[in-house]
């Protein structure tokens, strides 16, 4: 399905659109986007997400994102996250992640590198997605993402500190 999304057509309009410096077009373009279930403008919304302006484009970004049910946007969204300049968006990203509730498990490594190398409010989203995540993860599993964060900790800023120690007690087995 991954593939599929990826390689559907997109609409040089609605990505015209989307790129607009009228925020109530961007936001009618997201609207139209939003309940068509167009998947494949993910990395669009992505990219979107980190150059807006707009605290209103932003909000409507992060819920279109968190409201998104299918299995398949999983890795897309991932693949955003890795992406250097969708680095300003991380927070939102993550926000809309553990709002979805979908399983993001596979990926707690990235999460727990975020918490790492992120600022506080990146920190604070990866640890909710962290938290959530725990649930789908087998003991081994678990145990192996807590040594990189242990490992990380010297990294971490003073004021992440009692967010680390109370994550470290979360996955403590």
């Amino acid at each position: 399905m991954n593939q599929e999304i990826r390689k559907k057509k997109k609409d040089p309009q609605l990505l015209k659109d989307l790129r607009s410096p009228d925020d109530v077009l961007v936001l009618k373009t997201l609207h139209k986007l939003r309940s068509a279930g167009h998947l494949a403008y993910i990395p669009d919304l992505l990219k979107l997400l980190s150059q807006t302006k707009s605290e209103l484009i932003e909000k409507e970004l992060i819920i279109f994102l968190a409201d998104i049910k299918e299995k398949s946007v999983v890795p897309l969204i991932v693949a955003g996250l890795t992406q250097p300049g969708i680095k300003v968006a991380h927070a939102g990203i993550l926000s809309a992640i553990w709002q979805s509730g979908l399983d993001y498990s596979r990926y707690l490594d990235l999460f727990i590198q975020l918490f790492i190398e992120g600022d506080y409010l990146v920190a604070l989203e990866s640890f909710s997605v962290i938290e959530q995540s725990l649930v789908h993860l087998d003991v081994q599993k678990i145990e192996e993402d807590r040594k990189i964060l242990l490992e990380g900790l010297e990294q971490i800023t003073e004021n992440k500190k009692p967010l680390a120690r109370e994550l470290l007690n979360l996955m403590q087995i």
